[in-house]
């Protein structure tokens, strides 16, 4: 995952540079956006393969399915579109929230309605393309319904539907990972998935989970993504640190495009030496690149330099969770290889926002 997050994170990275881009034409710009969403798709595999070596507890916040449905359909909308998939939605605006892991839910869906596009896809061309998702609340269950109009599932294939890397797809379409991912989810919500009978034909998969207990009004809403920060028209001074040459020239072109002067550190052991020449507004870091005496950057920096931590964001493609909980023990702000540009830049904006206002 490793290896793979780095080279994902300048392909997607510099897709969505050029995406922003006002000489792109229109056919460029189609292109990019396969790019885009083929590093998107590579980056969920690589997410799906941790997601099932670790199966960890979900976590804990209030999330409204509906709102997970309308993100997943938008994830999947182009893909639809490409296949000539009629996508119809029946969601409950009454259904309450679930408890639960926002991202591992949205994983959940997003698997069950890819499933279903991939099993339309097949269809030929004298049969519908339908793929309906519907919500609702039974019993103080929130029950999640996705069908296709496909060719179904055997009997013998249900038996097997969730075992790890059982697929029916051909070669190089599919783990085999994504149903036994969602199965496993599912549960660890203290929920239940079925595969059901579809009049017509087709497939159908039934999730039903518990509904958080009901809110007094002066609890936290619904989780919601994290909006976005004022942005700033301040430019500054920016060090990326970073051992991968196409990591680091995607970050320089984003920053130095808007403005910053960005300057990169192309060799570990010059890493101190930078800090006694200037002062930087910002630093882009990765956090385990080692400095004198193989310490890592992010311990050097917390030794020496307590006072930059606020100006620092940590860009890493460890996937390990030690890693994690050493990044959020030292305070910083850090994302996860490959990281979305433009909350990177909204990051920045921030510190430099924070420090007009200092």
């Amino acid at each position: 995952a490793h290896e793979l997050n780095n080279p994902l994170t300048s392909i997607s990275g510099l897709t969505e540079f050029l995406l922003q881009q006002p000489y792109i034409e229109a056919r460029g710009r189609e292109h990019l956006e396969i790019v885009r969403e083929q590093a998107d798709r590579a980056a969920a595999i690589v997410r799906n393969l941790l997601t099932f070596a670790r199966q960890g507890s979900p976590g804990s916040e209030h999330v409204g399915i509906n709102d997970v449905v309308e993100s997943a359909a938008a994830l999947t909308r182009y893909e639809m579109k490409l296949r000539g998939v009629t996508f119809r939605v029946d969601l409950d605006p009454s259904l309450s929230p679930v408890f639960g892991d926002r991202f591992q839910l949205q994983q959940v869906v997003l698997n069950l309605m890819t499933n279903a596009i991939h099993a339309v896809g097949a269809n030929p061309p004298d049969r519908d393309r339908i793929i309906t998702v519907r919500t609702l609340q039974e019993d103080g269950r929130v029950v999640l319904d996705v069908a296709d109009s496909g060719p179904g599932i055997s009997a013998e294939d249900r038996a097997r539907v969730f075992d790890p890397f059982f697929t029916t797809k051909g070669p190089g379409e599919g783990t085999g990972l994504g149903l036994s991912i969602t199965y496993g989810i599912v549960q660890a919500h203290g929920g239940d998935i079925a595969i059901k009978t579809k009049d017509g034909g087709g497939g159908r998969f039934v999730v039903s989970l518990p509904a958080a207990p009901t809110r007094d009004s002066d609890e936290a809403p619904i989780a919601n993504p994290t909006p976005r920060s004022i942005e700033t028209e301040s430019t500054g001074s920016v060090l990326v640190v970073d051992r991968d040459d196409a990591v680091r020239q995607m970050i320089h072109l984003v920053f130095s495009h808007i403005g910053h002067d960005v300057v990169i550190a192309d060799a570990d052991e010059t890493l101190p030496a930078r800090f006694d020449d200037r002062e930087f507004d910002i630093i882009v870091a990765d956090p385990r690149i080692p400095v004198a005496g193989g310490e890592s950057f992010a311990d050097w920096l917390c030794r020496t330099h307590p006072n930059l931590l606020d100006r620092t964001i940590f860009l890493t493609a460890d996937v390990r969770e030690e890693t994690m909980d050493w990044l959020e023990g030292i305070g910083c702000r850090f994302f996860n290889k490959p990281f979305n540009v433009q909350e990177l830049k909204r990051a920045t904006d921030d510190i430099l926002r924070r420090s007009v206002d200092a």
